[in-house]
């Protein structure tokens, strides 16, 4: 995978993240994950302005960011694209 499709499956819409209900088998921590949310933020500047506005008022920092993985982890290949795409950025 490359850092390009990461990137594009990053683009994810306000609609989409808001009708999401992310399972609470799905792991996720925010310490483990900020690297990778600073190098989302950076690469789209549509993730970057969705997350300024609906966060806080629409949903917690964390909150947004276990979504938008979950949406990731699920619009790709499979769960292991994340940690891919950790691996293959640039």
């Amino acid at each position: 995978m490359t850092s390009a499709r990461v990137i594009k499956s990053a683009e994810v819409t306000e609609a989409q993240l808001l009708a999401t209900t992310v399972p609470p088998s799905f792991e996720f921590s925010m310490q483990e994950s900020l690297e990778d949310a600073k190098h989302l933020l950076d690469k789209s500047t549509s993730l970057a302005t969705l997350r300024y506005e609906l966060v806080p008022g629409v949903m917690s920092e964390v909150d947004f960011w276990r979504t938008t993985f979950y949406c990731i982890e699920h619009t790709t290949q499979g769960p292991q694209q994340r940690s891919k795409a950790i691996e293959t950025r640039e």
